[in-house]
């Protein structure tokens, strides 16, 4: 398998410390290569604190809530301190200054801060999957009668000059729908506010219409203030079903330093994932517990496609190709990002070998 000029030089630089870590973390882990550890045998890692930074609430980045929730992170003696930055720019900004070690933001934002001078490396994908649809009020809808058979175009024509609430203006949803406007000569007028204010700024009629992921999406929809105006997948620079939509980043500089420390998040992520796959009840009940103040009628509405989209990566890891579709739809405009090498923003493939040796030994 050849790698590419810039992945040989990330992967040198990682190289000479790579037999010494892979080593402790074995160690750590009470086993060799001829006498593996035993499976659930965590605890014999030393105790690992870091701040994860996540971009919102949303079943996007459910993966990583259960893998707290579920007892993963503990089995992998991760003791992980959570701040949800209700958006990725802020996520990010947060990893860019060290204040957090891990970041779990939208697909592009990592991209764009290493555009911007700040390396970043894309160590998981945690959700694929366009998840997040264009949800408008019903007062809009009703001043277009017939919409239900509108076609793309023209629904994205009856937006143009309509309020539409977005997390952040460097954000890939609006990114993706900003693109899709500009494809027909409209444009929306974009609000920015946190995520989870975004249900009641429709209900109150403050905005024509927002994207954000399940639950809010289909919180507005059951309650009939909402109404589905296009789908994600739709959208021409969505990407479909496998593209990543939920990132892990680190720095570059973080993961040179600390190696063994990015190979045990890779793991228990991994873990995680495989965990959520062969036990789905397990998987459902721990977003069902976080999320215990949505309808159980919407959860039971948004979980099986949500539910795909977090075990996907597991079908979909995280590549190069994801990288190259995302400079060339997501970061057009940022001509910065358009010389980087795509294989070089992802984890070395050798620190994701050893994430998986590790994730085999301690199991899930």
């Amino acid at each position: 398998m050849s790698h590419t000029p810039g992945q040989r030089t990330l992967a040198r630089i990682l190289t000479s410390t790579a037999a010494a870590a892979l080593a402790l973390v074995l160690t750590a882990c009470g086993g060799t290569d001829d006498q593996p550890a035993a499976a659930g045998s965590g605890d014999a890692l030393s105790k690992l604190d870091l701040t994860f930074t996540v971009s919102s609430t949303s079943l996007a980045h459910q993966l990583i809530y259960a893998a707290r929730d579920g007892g993963y992170l503990e089995k992998y003696n991760i003791n992980a301190k959570f701040v949800t930055a209700d958006s990725s720019s802020v996520a990010m900004a947060a990893l860019a200054s060290g204040s957090a070690q891990v970041a779990f933001v939208g697909r592009v934002d990592p991209l764009l801060t290493t555009a911007q001078g700040k390396k970043m490396v894309y160590i998981y994908k945690h959700s694929t999957g366009f998840l997040t649809n264009v949800t408008v009020s019903k007062a809009f809808a009703d001043k277009h009668p017939g919409y239900e058979s509108m076609s793309l175009d023209d629904r994205l024509k009856a937006l143009n000059g309509a309020t539409i609430a977005q997390a952040s203006a460097n954000g890939v949803l609006t990114r993706v729908l900003d693109s899709a406007m500009k494809g027909v000569g409209a444009a929306t007028k974009n609000t920015y506010i946190a995520t989870n204010t975004m249900t009641t700024a429709l209900a109150r009629g403050s905005v024509d219409g927002y994207m954000a992921p399940s639950p809010f999406q289909e919180t507005s929809v059951q309650a009939k203030q909402g109404v589905t105006w296009i789908k994600g997948t739709d959208l021409p620079d969505s990407g479909g079903e496998s593209i990543v939509q939920g990132a892990t980043a680190v720095s570059e500089d973080y993961l040179k330093s600390n190696r063994a420390n990015v190979v045990r998040v890779i793991a228990a992520l991994q873990a995680t994932a495989e965990g959520m796959k062969a036990d789905p009840d397990k998987a459902k009940k721990i977003a069902q517990e976080r999320l215990k103040t949505t309808d159980p009628a919407i959860f039971d509405v948004m979980w099986p496609a949500a539910y795909t989209c977090i075990i996907g990566p597991l079908q979909h890891p995280i590549s190069a190709d994801d990288i190259t579709f995302m400079i060339k739809h997501d970061a057009a405009d940022t001509a910065a990002a358009q010389s980087l090498d795509p294989a070089a923003q992802i984890a070395p493939p050798d620190v994701v070998t050893d994430a998986k040796a590790l994730a085999q030994r301690i199991g899930h």
